[in-house]
Order: C-alpha cells, then sequence, then structure tokens
C-alpha cells in the first residue's frame, strides 16, 4: 500500500440488488511547453474493497461479513473515502473518519 495515497473504499448502500465499478481515483502531473494541449486519464487507483451494506445510519455504514482494515486519516487528513453506488445518495463520496472491523463511519 502506497503510505498517504488516496483511496477509495466502495459500498453500496442499498440493501438490494447493485453492481460495482471501478472508480476513477489518484494523481498524475504533466508539464508541456506553453501553447500546447493535452488529454490524460488521470486519479486511477484500484478499490481497497467492495461490498453491500447490511446497515446505515446518518454518518456511519455497516458490513456485516467485512473485515476491515484501519481506514484512519493519516497526517490529520482522510486517506480513504466511500463512494456510494445505490441508493438516494449514489454517486456521493464521504471521508473515512474512523472505523471497525464492521462499520465506517463518515
Amino acid at each position: 500500500m502506497i503510505k498517504n495515497a488516496p483511496f477509495i473504499l466502495l459500498l453500496i448502500v442499498s440493501l438490494g440488488h447493485a453492481q460495482v465499478s471501478t472508480p476513477v481515483v489518484g494523481f498524475n502531473k504533466l508539464t508541456f511547453p506553453a501553447g500546447n494541449s493535452t488529454h490524460t486519464a488521470t486519479f486511477i487507483k484500484g478499490n481497497v474493497f467492495q461490498g453491500v451494506a447490511s446497515s446505515k445510519t446518518q454518518n456511519s455504514i455497516t458490513v456485516s461479513t467485512a473485515s476491515f482494515p484501519s481506514y484512519a486519516p493519516a497526517g490529520g487528513l482522510p486517506a480513504y473515502y466511500v463512494k456510494i453506488l445505490g441508493g438516494t445518495l449514489d454517486g456521493y463520496i464521504f471521508d473515512i473518519l474512523a472505523n471497525t472491523g464492521t462499520t465506517i463511519t463518515v
């Protein structure tokens, strides 16, 4: 694992059927002379977890079958994120503030 690198933790909040896709995350810096233009695929990092939430509250998500390692902030800044892929918050991304083995607090 790359220390202090941004990662995404994917969870599906809806308790029904769902599809999971790989998000676009990371950092890429390119330098070009003035007057030129470039387009590149940036922010590409793999998922560290994908799963379906078994329950949720206003600020936490539980996956009863998970065994999460620590996703705590590093150096006071969030190192991991949750991207919601279903339900009313579909597409939202939240910083992970703390976690236990089965629950993520955002």
